[in-house]
């Protein structure tokens, strides 16, 4: 695991699991949870569907992006030798990874050396008995808590951090940029829901925020830090 920028590690999904590939935390998932042979891609959705693993039910949640945005979502079969803890969810049986594209300002949003990609969605492993740093990606630190309260997928925090751009994307004005950071831990699973948004450097965070509140219906009174 290198930086933030090498994106995804085996990682986890949303009514499915996600695998990730690449190193984008420092706490994934042990071990393979997907098996990379049998990949399903759905492209240029507009909406992220998955089942809510903070409902008894496992409800089925639907995300809608906003107009000039659209997601990806990479399909993988569940590895055998991965298991949920919780009885409800044992049945899951796909993983899946959303990234999230911006549709009309491509060249913003290529941190990550892929066109027009702005961010990404995804469970993540979350091992309760860490440090809490441990949840957020490598080479980044928080800048400010701008979110803490009931969101569509449970109880959570919408973080600002400040992250390190890569050495050949640093220039005389600009070395970090800042990236809008949600955490959704998952009742009863060493697991968390996790979607981030990267703001171009030079942009302030607020309209990403904004953003990403109104995707999660995090619509209580904001706890800023």
């Amino acid at each position: 695991m290198k930086n933030v920028f090498c994106l995804f590690n085996i990682i986890m999904v949303i009514g499915c699991l996600v695998l990730a590939v690449g190193c984008n935390q420092t706490n994934t998932a042990a071990g393979s949870i997907g098996e990379e042979s049998s990949i399903i891609e759905h492209d240029n959705l507009k909406s992220i569907e998955i089942e809510n693993l903070n409902d008894e039910n496992n409800s089925r949640v639907v995300i809608t992006l906003p107009e000039v945005w659209h997601a990806k979502e990479v399909i993988f079969e569940k590895a055998p030798s991965f298991e949920y803890s919780a009885e409800k969810n044992k049945h899951i049986k796909k993983v899946s990874r959303f990234d999230i594209y911006n549709s009309t300002e491509a060249d913003k949003y290529n941190l990550y050396g892929d066109k027009g990609l702005a961010g990404e969605f995804y469970v993540q492993g979350y091992y309760r008995d860490q440090p809490e740093s441990t949840r957020f990606p490598n080479h980044c630190s928080v800048k400010s808590t701008v979110y803490s309260g009931e969101m569509v997928l449970g109880q959570g925090e919408i973080f600002i951090l400040n992250c390190d751009l890569p050495k050949e994307k640093r220039t005389e004005e600009y070395s970090t940029f800042d990236m809008v950071y949600v955490w959704i831990p998952i009742e009863d699973e060493a697991l968390a829901y996790n979607l981030s948004i990267s703001v171009p450097p030079g942009e302030k965070g607020d309209e990403y925020t904004d953003m990403v509140k109104e995707m999660l219906n995090a619509n209580t009174p904001d706890t800023e830090s």
